[in-house]
């Protein structure tokens, strides 16, 4: 028996890339985990303090910093608003002229060679030109908290919730990738772990209990959602572009991030704390499937219908496995502290949910040196080693000190240093990232007020992320236009393809870099 078969294999293409696109974006809409209170401080008193409280602490951003010392927390609820002003650049180089991918690569054979992962669009054809990256969005956050005991001798309970509040939208994210194919979207480069933040709720919960007058003990957990969308989608005609039916199924459950506390208080004036911080980043999963009216596999004497699906898998706001170990000491009115946090970067997983070193090697590409089992060789004859993109661990240190300068009031002072996880940039990513310092100070004023007792906290911080040049090694970025390709017509040499040709927004260098200031207040009833 023989059937016409649609020829719309194109058009099914189309439509299979425009649905996952939809579900990704659904999916988007109900992420929520934490911000830039990683750095910042949950709350303003942790800010305050460089987030350097994890052997003293009474305010309720311990829930982060060590959940233990919610043991030192009282009874009290209140609000905070909280705001970063980014002043922040990615600097593109100017690209060499012979590097741009011009038009007649649509005449060449990469359009009909098989086993070619990607194709590159002529450079005059993307949909943005190649651009600064210039952040200096202001973001605000509310901040609603408590801590209560329930009247349970040595037992404390807290929450906390930050809430993006810069806009009237409830969750904004945008994903990006880091290599040449961020050159088909907004063509720029994305800061890595600071400043650039997506603008998501988050949400910290916990408990401290203290068995012993020398030993307090907490655990708590980051709360987030992992969301997974699935659209069906069905095209009557593949000839009419703007007419399909649809269904769309979605499923959304809750995620924890665990955290855990200790506190040793061997002397009066002494006090050791310990923190772990599990791994942490919200899981998104995206897919599309696509049927069309007659459109069949090609199975003699059988008709078989053809259907197309995609899958995707994300990872949106990454925060590695941390340890954080601090010694604190209080002497009278002057408290100081100073904590060592260890991070586990090595296991970073972007937006697209990849580690950081399986970009550095090339996509699969009948272009390539074939290695001696006839796979294509992705470190193009050895000329890249993956492992030197992997993203290192880091030890970061944090130091504070108080001076309770009268009954009622208290004043502070910070420090910390970040050094980047991220490796030199040489091949083909786009992890812009360089060495973090912030310089914080605060205060906090006791007072009693219509028979109640509150405290008001203030604080401001300016962070510092040093410069970083990048220079590109061409021999470790992709060339999307090969020198061996051929004309499709006689088969012919094209000149314009010898070199490097890459819309990498990265090629052939960048610079990254800039300040950041912070502040905040905080009103909290203590009862």
């Amino acid at each position: 028996m023989t059937h016409a078969r649609n020829p719309a294999s194109a058009t099914c293409v189309r439509h299979a890339a425009a649905a996952v696109s939809l579900c990704v974006a659904l999916a988007l809409a109900t992420a929520a985990s934490a911000n830039p209170f990683a750095l910042l401080g949950y709350d303003v008193e942790s800010g305050a303090l460089a987030n350097s409280n994890v052997s003293f602490g009474s305010s309720l951003g311990v829930l982060y910093t060590n959940p233990a010392l919610l043991a030192d927390v009282g009874n009290q609820a209140g609000i905070a608003v909280t705001f970063n002003l980014p002043r922040l650049d990615v600097k593109l180089q100017a690209k060499p002229q012979s590097s741009r991918i011009p038009t007649s690569i649509y005449d060449s054979s990469i359009g009909n060679m098989p086993g070619l992962q990607d194709r590159a669009l002529p450079a005059a054809e993307l949909l943005n030109p190649a651009s600064d990256n210039e952040v200096r969005d202001v973001n605000a956050y509310l901040g609603v908290g408590m801590a209560y005991n329930f009247g349970v001798r040595r037992f404390q309970l807290g929450v906390l919730a930050q809430l993006p509040i810069s806009s009237w939208n409830s969750a904004e994210v945008a994903t990006h990738f880091n290599d040449e194919r961020e050159a088909n979207f907004s063509n720029k480069i994305y800061l890595m772990r600071f400043g650039q933040w997506e603008r998501i709720a988050a949400v910290l919960a916990g408990a401290a209990y203290s068995p012993l007058p020398w030993l307090d003990v907490g655990v708590g957990a980051q709360v987030s959602l992992a969301a997974k969308v699935r659209l069906k989608l069905y095209i009557p005609d593949a000839t009419v572009q703007d007419y399909s039916q649809s269904n769309v199924g979605s499923e959304i459950a809750g995620a924890l991030r665990p955290v855990a506390g200790l506190r040793f208080r061997p002397l009066d004036w002494l006090a050791v704390g310990a923190a772990w911080r599990n791994e942490s980043y919200v899981s998104m999963d995206g897919g599309g499937g696509l049927d069309l009216w007659n459109y069949h596999e090609p199975v003699p004497d059988k008709l078989v219908p053809k259907r197309t699906t995609q899958k995707y898998s994300m990872a949106l706001d990454y925060e590695p496995m941390e340890i954080s170990v601090g010694v604190g000491v209080k002497l009278r009115e002057v408290t100081t502290q100073v904590a060592v946090m260890w991070q586990q970067w090595s296991q970073y997983l972007d937006h697209h949910a990849a580690h950081a070193q399986s970009y550095a090697e090339f996509p699969s590409s009948p272009f390539l040196p074939v290695l001696s089992d006839g796979a294509y060789d992705p470190t193009n004859g050895g000329a890249i080693d993956a492992d030197e993109y992997r993203f290192n661990n880091t030890f970061n240190v944090q130091w504070s000190g108080q001076w309770r300068f009268k009954e009622w009031g208290e004043a502070s002072l910070g420090a910390c240093w970040y050094p980047t996880p991220a490796p030199a940039q040489l091949g083909r990513t786009n992890f812009a990232d360089n060495d973090l310092l912030g310089i914080t100070a605060g205060s906090r004023f006791d007072f009693n007020l219509l028979k109640l007792d509150w405290t008001l906290a203030v604080n401001l911080q300016v962070w510092q992320m040093f410069e970083r040049t990048t220079y590109k090694d061409p021999a470790q970025v992709y060339d999307e236009f090969p020198d061996a390709a051929r004309t499709l017509v006689a088969n012919n040499p094209m000149s314009e393809a010898a070199g490097l040709q890459t819309n990498n927004p990265g090629y052939p260098g960048y610079e990254a870099g800039g300040i950041l200031v912070a502040t905040g207040f905080s009103l909290m009833h203590r009862f």
